[in-house]
């Protein structure tokens, strides 16, 4: 039986301008490419295939396929890989070659093109996973107090709690955005457990870091006290009304909201490497890798696959054995030697009331209102005395002022006296 291509074209195509996943514009520009594909004299097989890969990837991965930058296309490369569905070699492959055949098309105007965008040509067309592991450059990992100046110059709650998250769990953003309130288990004791569904099977994790900033989320989640609740998205819209005034829908959010925010935070951070969610992963992963996570335990906390040449990656780029060893060598005291890696990120405990589990970005205790960093409570006891001291050398002077405007008055009885 020979298969009808044209009747699943046809099929393709309404179901891409009926898609609720798919915006308008991604659906206008997968289906003028189905349309290109014809004129280039690609077999329906063929154009069926190609566009149904680029269907699927508008879908899932909520980006505006027009727009896209390496960064975003690095998003979608990884997702083709931590896809459960896509077990097969053969299947990723087709789905990084209907990429670079999209944006070959997108880029020159003729899916033919003898060359490739170069934010596609990096994208393996082969069945080896050679192009997930496009190293990172050291200098463009991000450290813990980059993430700390991220969180302090957010500007709601929701994006404290993202940032904190994103960057604790090292979570794929495919992971990160189909998270549901009701994947979060708070502890009893300290903390909270999250289960994430990966490519590699369902693993969990004990987190700590964005505690504070998550149950402040929870407290103010719009959909809360909604039948929704718990069972909505965890991520969502914040705003109170949509731009037509009606009641606002508090959606999932989709990746671009998400590279909005953190986008904003950077800005007002004044930071210059790159804070997508996906370097937010490499960083994470290099920052474990350089605290000591072995390679079976990354593989568990990222969800690769034991055995996976991914953390090797990592544990290189961290620098961790050879850089120690280098420094024994010179006979260079290593900080920390012998001692549990340390983070600036700890949660604090207020040292007045005993609050616990206070946001490593707060300043004051939300109990008792006591100052929390230590740097800062000397600062404002060296501010009060410096105050006292004005006061001080105010009341030194004023009695100055006085004295001398007595010495003026008696300087002028004097001089009537002599006139």
């Amino acid at each position: 039986m020979f298969h009808n291509f044209k009747k699943s074209i046809k099929n393709l195509q309404a179901n891409i301008k009926a898609s609720p996943n798919i915006t308008e514009e991604n659906g206008e520009i997968i289906l003028d490419f189905m349309r290109d594909l014809k004129l280039s004299n690609y077999s329906e097989a063929r154009i069926l295939k190609l566009t149904t890969h680029m269907k699927r990837i508008a879908e899932e991965n909520n980006t505006n396929l027009k727009q896209a930058d390496k960064d975003e296309l690095k998003d979608i490369v990884e997702w083709i890989y931590d896809c459960k569905d896509l077990k097969s070699p053969e299947t990723e492959k087709d789905y990084r070659i209907a990429i670079r055949v999209f944006y070959k098309w997108l880029e020159y105007g003729d899916p033919k093109a003898k060359k490739y965008p170069e934010k596609v040509s990096w994208i393996s067309s082969t069945k080896s996973t050679n192009s997930k592991l496009n190293k990172p450059k050291p200098s463009e990992m991000l450290r813990e107090n980059e993430i700390l100046s991220l969180i302090q110059n957010s500007h709601n709650t929701r994006d404290k709690a993202m940032i904190s998250h994103l960057w604790e769990t090292g979570e794929r953003i495919g992971e990160f955005m189909k998270l549901d309130a009701s994947d979060i288990a708070w502890n009893d004791t300290k903390g909270y457990e999250i289960l994430i569904d990966g490519k590699t099977g369902t693993r969990r994790l004990n987190l700590y870091v964005s505690e504070p900033y998550l149950r402040t989320w929870f407290q103010n989640h719009p959909l809360r006290k909604t039948e929704q609740w718990p069972h909505a998205p965890l991520w969502t819209k914040i705003e109170l009304q949509s731009h037509n005034g009606q009641q606002a829908n508090y959606s999932r959010l989709r990746y671009a909201a998400i590279r909005d925010a953190i986008e904003r935070s950077k800005k007002e951070a004044e930071i210059t490497k790159k804070c997508t969610p996906t370097n937010f992963r490499h960083s994470r992963a290099t920052d474990l890798a350089r605290k000591g996570f072995t390679e079976a335990q990354m593989c568990q906390w990222f969800g690769w696959a034991q055995g996976s040449d991914m953390p090797s990656v990592y544990i290189h780029l961290a620098g961790r054995d050879v850089d120690e060893t280098y420094k024994k060598i010179h006979g260079i005291k290593i900080e920390g030697e012998n001692q549990k890696p340390k983070t600036k990120m700890k949660p604090q405990t207020c040292i007045k009331c005993g609050q616990k589990d206070i946001a490593p970005t707060q300043t004051l205790c939300p109990n008792c209102m006591t100052l929390l960093n230590e740097k800062a409570r000397n600062d404002m006891e060296e501010t009060a005395y410096l105050i006292q001291q004005l006061k001080n050398i105010d009341n030194e002077v004023m009695e100055k002022l006085k004295l001398l405007d007595q010495n003026k008055h008696n300087i002028k009885q004097i001089t009537e006296k002599l006139k």
